[in-house]
């Protein structure tokens, strides 16, 4: 089977969940049960957006340093809501993928049953003045790991 590739840029995550289910047939593609056991299940790998953290404080309030305490359900878990599948969280508040998120990607996608992965990075690595160019390359290599385990993959940054 062929993998896709799908490449999202948003201020919000609605957009990504609208993406999901239209047009459906592109959504049917994405969400499909690849590995055959019968239920349609993602893994989202990120950072602190994915992890949730900070989910609990209300909109508009001022936001305090977090202690790292403050974890919601991220994006994942309203997604889960809104699609009707399985979507394990692996969100590490704090990571970049230049330094850390790419070396974790491969083992926490071949331990996973998931049929796609969605990859939720880069804001770190922006604040970090990371260069453009090796941000390519390792978001090349998480879809080609992707590609070689024969899963989707959805690409979201801000």
């Amino acid at each position: 089977m062929k993998s896709r590739v799908i490449i999202i840029k948003s201020q919000l995550i609605f957009y990504f969940a609208l993406f999901c289910t239209f047009p459906l047939n592109l959504s049917a593609q994405i969400l499909s049960d690849t590995n055959g056991n019968g239920a349609v299940s993602l893994v989202a790998l990120g950072d602190s957006i994915t992890a949730g953290l900070g989910d609990s404080i209300a909109p508009g309030a001022d936001v305090p340093e977090l202690d790292g305490t403050e974890y919601g359900e991220g994006y994942p878990g309203r997604l889960q809501r809104y699609l009707g599948v399985s979507i394990e969280n692996e969100g590490i508040p704090g990571e970049e993928l230049l330094l850390g998120g790419i070396a974790r990607f491969p083992a926490e996608l071949n331990s996973s049953l998931a049929d796609a992965a969605i990859l939720f990075e880069g804001v770190n690595d922006s604040i970090a003045r990371a260069d453009p160019s090796d941000l390519g390359r390792v978001v090349q290599r998480a879809v080609n790991v992707s590609r070689a385990s024969s899963r989707n993959i959805v690409l979201v940054t801000l």
